[in-house]
């Protein structure tokens, strides 16, 4: 079995064959972790609010519903003491 790993250097490239046009990441460090928010900005609207090493936060809009959220990708941490310490972050 052949595992590939993604990382800075083919991670736009697997995002390229997806098919959506624009994107906001980011990146692995050393294999862990890494984000992708992926759209096409038909009848939505995203604005990359702000970025960490854990979470991207965007403001989204549906134009033609005319409704906004704020959506938050996260990576969550594997281990139970730093959670904690990432959700407090969060709230």
């Amino acid at each position: 079995m052949l595992e590939t790993m993604v990382n800075d250097q083919n991670a736009d490239l697997i995002i390229g064959t997806l098919g959506f046009s624009h994107y906001d990441m980011i990146p692995t460090v050393n294999h862990c972790g890494g984000i992708w928010c992926l759209w096409n900005p038909i009848n939505i609207e995203v604005s990359t609010l702000a970025q960490e090493s854990r979470a991207i936060h965007c403001h989204i809009k549906d134009i033609a519903k005319n409704k906004e959220c704020i959506l938050t990708t996260v990576y969550a941490l594997a281990q139970e003491r730093d959670k904690d310490y990432f959700w407090q972050h969060l709230k």
